[in-house]
């Protein structure tokens, strides 16, 4: 029973370890953002291990739709945050704009 618990603690601290990191280098976030991140992670375990994860993985699949690394041909407005598509439009076919 002792090794499961420990067992638990040890991957409790290197998934707080490896999303810490990926918080800390990321380059979308203020310093003081990164502060808040880090100290949920860290005072809230699980939770904010979970939560501060699944925003650092939004935020790589926005860029990679941003930069068109996923196979789009999409381009990110970064001063809107608009996703004009290759059309330049906002990306729709159709709409009753002539596309």
């Amino acid at each position: 029973m002792l090794n499961w618990v420990i067992g638990f603690w040890v991957l409790l601290a290197v998934a707080n370890v490896i999303v810490t990191v990926g918080v800390v280098s990321s380059r979308v976030y203020e310093a003081t953002q990164k502060i808040y991140q880090v100290m949920l992670v860290w005072l809230v375990p699980v939770f904010g291990a979970l939560v501060c994860w699944y925003v650092l993985r939004e935020e790589k699949h926005s860029f990679r739709r941003a930069s068109g690394l996923d196979g789009t041909l999409g381009e990110c407005d970064f001063e809107t945050g608009f996703d004009h598509g290759h059309h330049g439009d906002g990306g729709g076919h159709g709409g009753g704009d002539g596309h």
